[in-house]
């Protein structure tokens, strides 16, 4: 039995088995990544956020043609429809899928066009510059 720094036992296993378990492991990870159907590009926007009758300031974190995570200023309280303003975009209809204290995934109602999208992303490189 191998033991830690400390002395304790780190497991009955042998560390040949506890390294293919790993293994495993790493190796169901591209499966999981490869459940996304769009790409989500890293960006700060910020944005107003309405979802269902609660207003929202806050930023966009990741944008893809299918949703965008979202940090709010304050914590996210309930569910409903989504709608997201951003300078230079009409404002993004979605769904909340998830959300956690002020963090939040939304899903879009349409796919936003990926030249749109990319033309978006450019000017916010533009603006940062």
């Amino acid at each position: 039995m191998e033991r830690t720094r400390r002395g304790s036992p780190t497991s009955a296993v042998p560390a040949q088995d506890r390294l293919e378990g790993s293994l495993e492991l790493v190796s169901a990870l591209p499966r999981q990544l490869d459940q996304r159907q769009f790409v989500r590009l890293p960006v700060q926007a910020r944005a107003r956020i309405r979802i269902g009758k609660r207003a929202y300031a806050g930023y966009i974190e990741e944008i893809s043609e299918g949703g965008v995570r979202i940090v709010t200023l304050t914590p996210i309280r309930g569910a409903g429809p989504v709608v997201v303003q951003v300078p230079d975009l009409e404002p993004l209809k979605g769904e909340l899928r998830w959300f956690a204290g002020r963090v939040a995934g939304i899903r879009f109602r349409l796919k936003l066009d990926a030249i749109v999208m990319h033309h978006w992303l450019s000017l916010r490189i533009r603006t940062a510059a």
